[in-house]
This record gives structure tokens, sequence and C-alpha cells, in this order.
């Protein structure tokens, strides 16, 4: 797959760098969770209020416990990932609040566009995983929403899923909902068939 940053001089690609190394030590990163702030703090990072803030010797001594290679696999084993390497994982755009229609009409999004949304990145050529809140429907009801949206997800795709995991509650829905759908927690303890991602 070609470099999806050669629009990109390597000057820019340093500038980017430089700059993104800059936002997470003076900045910081908002952590609303307590328990995340807390692990920043037992591994020596400087944490103020809901922030944690990252220095450059401590995000490349993180990074080297990454592997530079992995692969996520989905349910249909031609949709699997390799991730590094020179491969991307590549998804949709996630929590569109409204959708733009061709007339140029702006509105809330809807359980039906999510349900198109799913059937388009299933059909779409390129390896990709599945985006949990690909849009925020106004339609659903707020305490089951991301499971909804999930079930969605299931039905219609077959790709590498994202799982929601805003809050520990949520993250534990969708695994009891996932081991249904898989055959149990030993069946979903075998495979590796999501990419969780804290929004």
């Amino acid at each position: 797959m070609a470099r999806r940053s050669e629009m990109f001089t390597e000057a820019d690609l340093a500038t980017i760098h430089q700059a993104s190394l800059e936002i997470l030590d003076e900045v910081g990163v908002e952590f609303p969770d307590a328990r995340a702030r807390d692990y920043f703090v037992q591994h020596g990072f400087r944490v103020a209020g809901t922030k944690a803030f990252i220095g450059e010797d401590q995000l490349k001594s993180a990074l080297s416990f990454a592997p530079p290679e992995f692969s996520v696999k989905a349910r249909n084993p031609d949709n699997s990932l390799k991730v590094g390497a020179g491969h991307y994982a590549l998804g949709p755009t996630g929590g569109a609040p409204n959708i733009m229609e061709q007339s140029g009409l702006l509105r809330p999004s809807l359980k039906e566009d999510y349900d198109r949304f799913t059937k388009l990145v299933q059909t779409s050529p390129l390896k990709m995983f599945m985006t949990n809140a690909v849009c925020f429907p106004s339609d659903l009801e707020m305490p089951t929403a991301h499971l909804d949206m999930l079930r969605m997800d299931v039905l219609n795709t077959d790709r590498v899923l994202m799982c929601p995991t805003s809050s520990p509650a949520k993250t534990s829905d969708a695994l009891d909902m996932l081991e249904i759908v898989f055959g149990g927690r030993p069946a979903l303890e075998e495979r590796e068939f999501f990419i969780f991602f804290y929004y």
C-alpha cells in the first residue's frame, strides 16, 4: 500500500512530529478517568488536574515496548489487518452528530444513516476497520446507543471492529455482547477481533 503521508516532505513530517512532542509535553492530554491518571503517576509522568504530560524520553520509552507490526483479526480472514511496518489501518471518521444531504440540508444523524455507513464500509475495496459511532444517531436512546451501534457493526460488516470504550461500563457491555456473537469469553480471548480506542 502506498504511503498515505507522501503528500508531506520529510521537513513537513519533522515539523509535525516536533509540534506533537510539544503538545504532549507542554499542553498535555486530558484523561477524565482518575484510574488512567493514577497509572501515569505510578509510571513517573507529570499529572496536573485531569491532564497527563508526556515528555519525549517517556514517549520513546513507552514506544519501545510496542511491536513494530501486529495483526488484528476480522471475522472474515480476508478483512484482517496488519498494522505497522508500512501497513496502514484505515477507517471512517466517527461521532458525526449531523448529516448534510446532497441538497445542502444539515440535519441530525439517524439510525438509518448509521446503518448505511456500516454497509458502505463493508463494500469498500479498501482494507478498513469499522469505527464504532461512525455517526451518532439522535434517534437512539443514550443508555444503550453504544450497543445499538455495535449491533449494526456486527450485522452489517465482517471487518475488524472498533469497540466503544468511552467508559468502563460501555466496554464491559460491548464485551458481553461480543461474547454472545463469538461463542463465549474463551473464544473471544483466543482471537484479536477488535481495535480498542478511547474517545
